[in-house]
């Protein structure tokens, strides 16, 4: 079993938040689960994000939820998060892009179970 976790805090606007990372490109058949939460989830600070697999979008200008730790930054709170998976094989690139409007904090982690 390979498992690979990737992590950041983000605070701007980001294309392609797993360039540069290991799971750039997927390293196998498996399975990659990701988790986002902002710090503040409102019209004026608020993350957006979007994850796309080839042709494939599954999430589209989602908007990421604040967790209970309003205002605490850094904290992934899994009974508020916005928790998603997605099947994937050898090579594909899934892009992870998100949309800062504010100036409010995202973070988010990536785990890769093949």
């Amino acid at each position: 079993m390979t498992l690979i976790i990737v992590s950041e805090q983000e605070t701007t606007t980001n294309a392609d938040m797993l360039a540069g990372t290991r799971l750039e490109s997927m390293p196998a058949f498996g399975q990659v689960t990701f988790e986002f939460q902002a710090a503040d989830c409102i019209a004026a600070n608020q993350y957006v994000i979007t994850v796309t697999k080839g042709e494939e979008v599954p999430l589209s200008a989602t908007l990421v939820p604040q967790g209970q730790t309003a205002g605490v930054t850094g904290v992934l709170d899994d009974a508020t998060a916005l928790i998603f998976t997605l099947d994937v094989a050898k090579a594909d690139k899934v892009v992870l892009s998100s949309v800062l409007t504010g100036t409010t904090e995202l973070m988010w982690r990536a785990t890769f179970r093949s």
